[in-house]
């Protein structure tokens, strides 16, 4: 025989949605880092996850992506 467990919710509470993040916010973080390591990688190697991160960007950004987006490829 199995064991069987019941229960009952006496008490639920929300505080805040979480909103995730989409994949616009996740290419920013990705830039961000590339970025910190332009002296250690190679430049293709940068430019070929530029090429690849940026098709994010264009199909799912927003403004404040957008903005980070230029201010980090500066």
């Amino acid at each position: 025989m199995r064991p069987r467990h019941f229960c009952r919710v006496v008490q639920e509470e929300t505080h805040a949605p979480f909103t995730g993040f989409n994949r616009a916010k996740a290419a920013v973080l990705e830039l961000a880092i590339l970025v910190s390591r332009l002296g250690m990688l190679p430049r293709d190697k940068i430019e070929a996850e530029i090429a690849y991160l940026s098709i994010a960007i264009e199909k799912t950004a927003g403004e404040g992506e957008k903005e980070a987006w230029d201010w980090l490829m500066q």
